[in-house]
């Protein structure tokens, strides 16, 4: 009895497989944002991963500056995860805006003495970028948040910690 008890709670506390896959169909949304909006994203080479289940039951998305070994082996700038299980959950325009959002954190730049890019992330203006909220209000991300806590079932501590 002692073993099935042990077996079962090592499942339980087994570790979420996750795989991420490119998507490019979110890969063409972002273009067309990039275009609408005139983001000035120039040279960036933007990988859209799909994370499945999730990235973790309270993140989103987010998006990273690719380091050096990262950037020889796939050829991307930036990373922009996405939890699949919400992505799948929300409404055009929401994961239309979500994008957004995650677009504005890009800050490229040229090198004065080189003329190559350099690439960075910004942090929000505000609580969220004041763009997004001139746009879009502030519903969007609780609309994001309410499919996310219902998804898992959160606790309100845990709808608390959900990152956008």
């Amino acid at each position: 009895m002692e073993l099935t008890e042990k077996t079962q709670q090592q499942k339980a506390k087994a570790p979420v497989q996750r795989t991420m896959e490119l998507d490019e169909c979110i890969t063409i949304l972002v273009e067309d944002i990039v275009k609408e909006k005139n983001l000035d994203v120039s040279g960036a080479k933007i990988a859209c991963m799909l994370v499945s289940p999730n990235i973790s039951k309270t993140t989103v998305t987010k998006i990273i500056k690719s380091n050096k070994e990262l950037k020889h082996f796939s050829g991307y700038d930036f990373v922009l995860e996405i939890s699949a299980e919400v992505w799948h959950n929300l409404d055009t325009r929401t994961q239309t805006i979500l994008l957004e959002h995650q677009l504005r954190h890009l800050m490229v730049t040229t090198n004065e003495k080189t003329g190559a890019y350099d690439f960075k992330l910004r942090q929000h203006d505000i609580q969220d970028f004041s763009k997004v909220i001139n746009d879009y209000g502030t519903d969007w991300s609780k609309t994001i948040k309410v499919t996310l806590s219902s998804i898992y079932d959160l606790t309100p501590a845990e709808e608390d910690r959900i990152i956008i």
